[in-house]
């Protein structure tokens, strides 16, 4: 019709912006169901099942290990010396405040929860695993690490098909975290779950941030002068 317009396109970062409130929402509740709550029949279930495959355990090691021990601090410092050499300080900047932050949120998330983890009684512990359960600090690590190389990717890489490939290898470890955490016994899905939610707010709500003042695209042409 005369005098009307399609409406444009919503940019990718006011999408993302609208995510963080409904999975807050979604973690507060189900911290709240969790709390002082004895595993219910839908971890155990799954547990059980994932639990089933012994030929799976190597795989699910292998998945795990970017974030045992020293290895995520070693991976973060890397990535974060490589954008600063590269001039993508703001880049640099989001990784750093993200895959920090993760470690400190979810370690209080932990403590205020205080959710004992599975037992040998309760699911086959393939390792030695401390502290408390909910939510899943591997989880939320490859989500801060993993989610913010792929969303940079998407920002900076030119090339289409070489930016669905760097996004594709990003998705793939944080698919993979929360059986492989299942898998091993360190968690309930549950757990992985809770992690899944707030630690995708968070980066949700850090890339808002970034992209409030982005830093130029390479195949972005700058601004015609007037």
């Amino acid at each position: 019709m005369d005098g009307l317009s399609m409406p444009r396109p919503m940019p990718l970062a006011t999408q993302i912006a609208r995510i963080p409130l409904a999975l807050s929402l979604s973690f507060a509740l189900l911290a709240f169901l969790i709390h002082g709550a004895p595993p219910g029949e839908f971890d155990r279930s799954i547990s059980r099942a994932l639990q089933r495959y012994d030929a799976l355990e190597l795989p699910m090691r292998i998945v795990s290990l970017p974030a045992d021990g020293f290895i995520p601090h070693l991976l973060a410092v890397i990535s974060v010396l490589g954008f600063l050499m590269l001039g993508w300080r703001r880049d640099a900047l989001l990784l750093a405040s993200t895959t920090a932050g993760s470690a400190i949120i979810n370690g209080a998330l932990k403590l205020w929860i205080e959710r004992p983890r599975p037992t040998a009684s309760e699911v086959r512990l393939r390792g030695l695993f401390e502290g408390f359960s909910f939510p899943s600090g591997h989880v939320a690590f490859f989500v801060c690490y993993f989610g913010v190389l792929a969303l940079i990717a998407s920002h900076r890489v030119v090339n289409l098909r070489v930016r669905g490939v760097a996004i594709t290898l990003c998705l793939i470890p944080i698919a993979l975290i929360p059986f492989s955490r299942v898998y091993l016994g360190a968690h309930w899905p549950s757990d992985t779950i809770g992690s899944l939610l707030w630690s995708t707010a968070f980066v949700a709500v850090a890339w808002r941030v970034y992209h409030r003042n982005p830093p130029r695209s390479p195949n972005r042409a700058p601004p015609p002068s007037s």
